[in-house]
């Protein structure tokens, strides 16, 4: 030990075999050196176990990045008016009925259909509804594309980008979560029919009016036949495209006879590379290994849309209207099956708010996960919006000179003789730049080491040279040891032969 305190690069370790220095003076750096691997342990540890419980570290940046080329909100227009009544009258009037019901008494019956269809509640006289339906050969799925609004009698007038358009080849009828809306820039589930896709989606160019979109709505009044809300009027939602229910959060109901501003800014979030050989309990997003079977794009918002339906699917055997379709085997509920629906509604709602699933109805379904379904954030690239909302009144008199000259299709001429002006919406970002979060990893195994050699020299001297040293010393003791030992069994052999 002499000998290697003669020659290590470690300073305090000379002290213990420097005959210069006298005891006292050893226990007093012995004391020191305690004190100092002690501090330096905690600090370790402490660094070792803030890796192992957060590995994770989210950095905004404070320089924003530009918002050209990011993807533009999909925008949902949704009528608080569902059904149009003309539309229900005519198919009515084209119904063989049952005996004793009349179309009046018909048309009463159907009234709670919305209802039911879009919300999954019980229904009023599912039976003679089943059977009227039944001896027409009428779906609902079917009935209700019929009778829902078109998107070309609700919205009147568009400009993208300060451009006049048709707004037929910008908004399209979906269903979604509170029935048939107009969707914008909509990025449709994997069966059906594609008019959008990830690749063809809107994108932003700038700020303010004069790059967003802009669209007049009308209503006709008279043809009111079934509403959600105590007023007839739209409400809208804007949300992340290819997202089945995000916009449900943005939702606003649109005031009338006024100018209606919705502005938005948006956040980036990404994740680097590195987050994916973390393991899924430790990175909290959904990486490629969480593939969805009705969706294009996996948002958290999708997944849980994708939990719901499996939900259905094996209690009930059908899915609601308002999801997707979610395999080419699948078939969508009937009145009939508005009870298993119905029983089915609390634990959905649970799915739906994002809390855990410990609770079910009569069916005693549990689902046991510390996350609903396992849902998760997506890890690729996504964007999210926050949207604010204002609004000012219109001069009429203004307007209705200008619309007259602004509505160029005939078809639209012809529909809007009997329909009223509502409102004007205009979406809009509110700035050129958005803000970015990345996500990344505290420390690979580099930087794990060079942080702990730093602890190790700042408090007690040591470096990976010292580490070599020491490692090299024992290896020599040991080799002594086990030579002394040989030379020791030679000399006992040859004694014992002679």
């Amino acid at each position: 030990m002499q000998e290697f305190s003669r020659h290590t690069s470690i300073p305090w370790f000379k002290c213990f075999f420097d005959p210069r220095f006298s005891y006292i003076e050893r226990i007093l750096i012995s004391a020191i050196l305690t004190i100092a691997f002690v501090y330096a342990s905690s600090l370790v540890y402490a660094v070792c176990n803030n890796v192992l419980s957060y590995p994770l570290v989210t950095n905004i940046e404070s320089l924003q990045y530009p918002a050209w080329e990011q993807p533009f909100p999909t925008i949902f227009i949704c009528p608080l008016n569902r059904i149009s009544k003309d539309g229900i009258t005519k198919q009515v009037d084209k119904w063989i009925l049952p005996k004793n019901i009349s179309k009046r008494e018909m048309m009463l019956k159907l009234r709670s259909i919305p209802n039911g269809a879009y919300r999954m509640t019980k229904i009023d006289y599912p039976e003679i509804i089943e059977e009227t339906m039944a001896m027409n050969n009428v779906s609902m799925r079917r009935l209700f594309e019929e009778i829902t609004l078109p998107c070309e009698e609700m919205i009147g007038l568009c400009k993208w980008k300060s451009k006049d358009i048709d707004c037929r080849d910008l908004f399209e009828r979906v269903i979604q979560q509170d029935g048939h809306c107009c969707a914008f820039n909509y990025i449709h589930p994997k069966q059906e029919v594609k008019k959008r896709n990830i690749k063809n989606m809107e994108k932003m160019s700038g700020s303010g009016f004069a790059t967003g979109l802009k669209m007049s709505l009308f209503i006709n009044y008279s043809d009111a036949f079934s509403s959600f809300s105590s007023s007839l009027g739209y409400i809208i939602y804007a949300g992340d495209p290819g997202s089945y229910t995000d916009g449900r959060s943005l939702g606003r109901i649109l005031r009338r006879r006024s100018a209606n501003f919705f502005s938005f800014t948006s956040t980036r979030i990404e994740r680097s590379e590195n987050i994916m050989r973390l393991p899924v309990e430790y990175r909290a997003c959904s990486g490629p290994e969480h593939q969805l079977s009705a969706f294009r794009k996996y948002t958290m918002s999708n997944c849980k849309t994708e939990c719901i339906m499996r939900l259905c699917l094996k209690n009930c055997q059908c899915l609601p209207i308002i999801y997707p379709k979610y395999s080419d085997d699948q078939r969508y509920c009937e009145f009939s099956d508005f009870r298993c629906l119905s029983t089915l509604r609390g634990a959905i709602n649970y799915i739906s708010s994002g809390t855990n699933l410990t609770l079910y109805t009569d069916n005693k379904l549990e689902i046991e996960n510390a996350r609903p379904c396992g849902c998760h954030p997506s890890c690729s690239i996504h964007h999210s919006f926050d949207v604010a909302v204002s609004s000012s009144p219109i001069n009429m008199d203004i307007l209705a000179k200008d619309l007259k000259t602004n509505i160029s299709l005939d078809i639209a001429k012809e529909k809007y003789k009997t329909m009223e002006y509502f409102c004007d919406v205009y979406v809009y970002s509110q700035g050129n730049m958005l803000t970015k979060i990345i996500t990344d990893i505290k420390y690979d195994v580099t930087e794990l080491l060079g942080f702990i050699g730093t602890i190790a020299s700042f408090t007690m001297g040591w470096s990976i040279i010292c580490l070599i040293e020491i490692v090299h010393f024992l290896i020599q003791l040991a080799l002594k040891y086990f030579i002394i030992k040989i030379e020791n069994a030679r000399e006992v052999e040859t004694i014992a032969v002679q």
